[in-house]
């Protein structure tokens, strides 16, 4: 594990968010520090050098943005819980170099909602979140979209604040699979834990897949945003669990063979609060507290619940407290810290090796893609280092076209089903070598 950089008031602190990266910098949010002391948007290389504040907000633009951004061309999209004319938070974007900060949306807690607290997912036409709060339905949340100019607002579902029985305050950032979003709340469903649920983009087709469950009836369970994997949805909850120190779990997508994968104790990690990364057959996370000092760890494990391990023990000169999940580039995973390290408690930013499988060096801008895991078995997960829209060509390699697909930012194909051996993927004017071992379904 290596250190990166350290956070302190002035360049910002108490970063929850998740980083993201165009290849050459990363990009981020702290909830507190800045000019204002209401938190900022930044970027480093992702060799922790050129650190530059892109905006502090001031409370009247935005206050405490606890959510990651989103890249789309030369622009940043993002919210803040708080801040606005009604202090409901705001919906913004600004260029990558800081310029024209714009406020899309000013939330006043009606029916477009309150105190948005979810990375945006753009699906190429609009950008889709989440307010815990607010709605036309007693103020039990809602999930919106509009067009990335600020247009087109619209509330596609309002949670019942009253008669939570299908959940009520939502979290995390919506994930999305071609057909329905998936997402989770904080409260409501049969237990008043907070539920696991689908959604279509125009706001049809709400489906409870999952009324969670804690140990003790007391706490929440708290749980963090999805992955979706090989059709399972995997989660960590903050609390709950065996030991009430949290746990991981996977659902299926119809809502079936749900599965407890791992109780967190003291020794392996306590409170998760990550979205889980899945690269080369495991899913890496972290714990905000627990381990050796206290701090959290970071930790991998196998999708079937199997081969737990603790990467890392963080400390205060590493940082500690890490809310993000972990984010994978090239032969590397990064994160960011929301305390410790070596100014005032600020936080940090780090990168973890364990043997990651070699990949396309995107953090070279002649790369415009990065392939993971490669070698594959089941899944061959893309993402593009420019948000447009590209075509992508898999070929056998005899030359046979086989495959052909335009994405936009991210994708996934299914090789679970191909013969062993080695495939081409094609973007624009580069190929890649893809390796296909046995193993899959």
């Amino acid at each position: 594990m290596t250190k990166l950089f350290d956070f302190d008031a002035a360049n910002g602190k108490r970063a929850y968010g998740d980083l993201i990266s165009d290849g050459i910098y990363f990009y981020g949010t702290t909830t507190e520090g800045g000019t204002y002391n209401k938190g900022v948007v930044f970027k480093l290389k992702i060799d922790g050098t050129d650190f530059m504040k892109l905006h502090d907000f001031n409370d009247t633009d935005g206050a405490k943005p606890y959510d990651g951004l989103t890249h789309i061309g030369t622009e940043l999209f993002g919210v803040t819980l708080l801040g606005g004319p009604e202090n409901e938070g705001v919906i913004f974007r600004l260029n990558t170099d800081g310029s024209s900060y714009t406020i899309l949306n000013n939330l006043s807690g009606n029916t477009d909602g309150s105190l948005p607290n979810g990375t945006l997912y753009f699906d190429g036409t609009f950008l889709y979140g989440t307010t815990y709060s607010g709605g036309s339905n007693a103020g039990g949340g809602t999930i919106y979209k509009l067009k990335p100019d600020g247009s087109d607002f619209t509330t596609i579902h309002s949670f019942s604040g009253s008669n939570p029985i299908n959940g009520a305050q939502p979290q995390g950032e919506l994930i999305f699979d071609g057909i329905y979003f998936y997402g989770v709340t904080f409260n409501g469903g049969t237990n008043s834990k907070g539920i696991v649920y689908k959604i279509k983009p125009d706001g049809t087709g709400f489906t409870k897949l999952l009324d969670l469950i804690g140990a003790n009836g007391v706490n929440n369970v708290e749980p963090s945003a999805l992955l979706l994997h090989n059709g399972f949805l995997y989660g960590c909850g903050f609390l709950g669990g065996t030991n009430e120190n949290g746990f991981i779990y996977r659902i299926s997508v119809q809502g079936s063979d749900y599965e407890i994968l791992h109780d967190f104790d003291i020794s392996s990690g306590t409170k998760p609060h990550c979205k889980l990364t899945f690269v080369n057959e495991y899913l890496y996370g972290s714990t905000t507290a627990g381990g050796l000092t206290g701090g959290g760890v970071l930790f991998k494990i196998k999708p079937d619940g199997s081969d737990y391990t603790v990467l890392y023990n963080f400390g205060t000169e590493s940082g500690y407290n890490c809310w993000s999940s972990l984010l994978y580039r090239g032969n590397h995973l990064y994160g960011i810290t929301a305390s410790g390290g070596s100014n005032n408690d600020s936080g940090t930013i780090f990168q973890l090796d364990d043997g990651l499988p070699l990949g396309i060096p995107n953090f070279d801008k002649t790369a415009p893609i990065s392939l993971y895991p490669n070698p594959v078995k089941d899944i061959l997960y893309i993402t593009l280092t420019e948000n447009k829209e590209t075509k992508v060509k898999l070929y056998e390699a005899t030359g046979k076209l086989i495959l052909e697909q335009s994405i936009y930012n991210s994708a996934h194909f299914d090789m679970g089903n191909f013969k062993t051996g080695v495939y081409i993927i094609e973007v624009g004017n580069k190929a890649y070598k893809v390796l296909k071992q046995d193993g899959g379904f």
